[in-house]
């Protein structure tokens, strides 16, 4: 083969093996922006004797609860990519997060013998949430007897079965909002896309016959200079940033839907 036949080949090679790679960040390759989603809709219950079910999966615009079982002794609840528990408890309708809870943030003390336990008060929730339940407790003062799902647990005095004893026990709360980055990467390892994304999700469980799925999420798509900041210092992360911002004003923004579903 003649010299400059052998250089045309591993040109072309080269070309090829830079252009490809070229070609898939430009296919993948999304332009700045923000995605919003917000999802508020009931989920009706049916009661078998003295259980709570949900019969079928209950879909939202962007969100799904797949399933649902409460009684008195014991919870189940699963929303893909949202939240997901299962526990045990002495009394859950006593040591269940109520609306009222939440709206004054107060810390509630439970007696069991001779000692007093507290469950730690939600003190995670958005401001916005906080007062827009305020605002729904006083226009519709039942709704204070609601419970939050996902709000804290007292269990109180339940078998645990890697200690093999009674113990009283706690689940912590899910009720506040959850941020993170993502990344898209190239056959090259490099970064395409970053996703800076918060979400807060509340399940409230109305009269013990519905449960209301309260959603929202906001994603900034290759705006890593104004989306989030993360900062550690020791033990402690403080999470801040327009992300976390934009997430406060929708939640601020949906509330009127929530109020529609809870009130319905």
């Amino acid at each position: 083969m003649k010299l400059w036949k052998f250089y045309v080949i591993v040109a072309a090679i080269l070309a090829v093996v830079i252009a490809i790679p070229a070609s898939v960040y430009f296919l993948l390759k999304q332009p700045p922006g923000v995605k919003t989603t917000v999802d508020v809709f009931v989920c009706d219950l049916t009661n078998e004797s003295g259980t709570l079910v949900l019969k079928n999966p209950c879909v939202g615009k962007y969100i799904t609860v797949t399933s649902f079982v409460a009684n008195r002794t014991y919870l189940r609840y699963e929303i893909p990519g949202r939240l997901e528990l299962e526990t045990t408890a002495q009394d859950l309708w006593t040591g269940m997060t109520t609306v009222e809870e939440v709206a004054s943030n107060k810390i509630r003390e439970f007696r069991i013998g001779n000692r007093t336990y507290e469950k730690t008060p939600e003190n995670l929730v958005p401001p916005t949430f906080r007062a827009a339940l305020a605002r729904l407790v006083k226009k519709y003062p039942w709704l204070s007897d609601a419970y939050i799902v996902n709000g804290g647990i007292f269990r109180g005095e339940v078998f645990a079965p890697r200690a093999n004893q009674t113990v009283i026990g706690f689940v912590f709360s899910a009720l506040q909002p959850f941020c993170g980055i993502s990344y898209d990467t190239g056959p090259g390892g490099g970064v395409i896309n970053r996703y800076d994304s918060c979400r807060f999700t509340a399940l409230f469980l109305v009269n013990k016959t519905r449960l209301v799925v309260f959603d929202v999420r906001v994603e900034l798509v290759n705006l890593e200079n104004i989306a989030l900041e993360i900062h550690e210092r020791g033990d402690e992360i403080k999470i801040a940033g327009n992300a976390v911002g934009m997430l406060m004003r929708t939640i601020n923004n949906a509330t009127k839907l929530l109020e529609e579903a809870l009130a319905k």
